[in-house]
């Protein structure tokens, strides 16, 4: 029965002790609704930082530039994503009816605030130090 107890202790702390991993964190945002989501976005604004579902695995900003109205209009998006490449450079596209787009992608996490599943150290070290107990206990 001490065994269960022990065991039951041991279980405990360790659970105390896993940090759950969260989802990527991105800005979500589009320049034509927020103004803040502009090009000189700064790093501190978590104004728009959201958590993306499980399966988006990356961050996405897109420049878009619409001629209407005998004027260029350049919006900002930035969103979660499922799919895309991540690269150190931009791509751009020329689509029909004069709409250009640029668009970047990242997943490190200087740019999402990931944060992976991890134990502490000290609670790894809990098990062998109960192991070790009993081992001396019964010498």
């Amino acid at each position: 029965m001490k065994y269960l107890e022990v065991a039951v202790v041991i279980f405990i702390c360790i659970s105390c002790y896993i940090d759950v991993g969260e989802s990527i964190k991105c800005h979500v945002c589009n320049s034509f609704k927020e103004q803040q989501c502009g090009d000189e976005f700064p790093k501190d604004n978590t104004n728009f930082l959201k958590d993306c579902p499980a399966n988006y695995t990356m961050c996405r900003k897109i420049v878009q530039n619409v001629y209407y109205g005998d004027d260029w209009n350049v919006r900002y998006i930035r969103e979660c994503a499922m799919t895309g490449e991540v690269e150190d450079t931009c791509r751009e596209r020329t689509g029909t009816y004069k709409v250009k787009v640029k668009y970047c992608h990242c997943g490190n996490p200087e740019c999402n605030g990931v944060t992976q599943n991890k134990i502490n150290f000290m609670a790894a070290l809990i098990p062998l130090f109960v192991a070790a107990l009993f081992t001396f206990k019964k010498l």
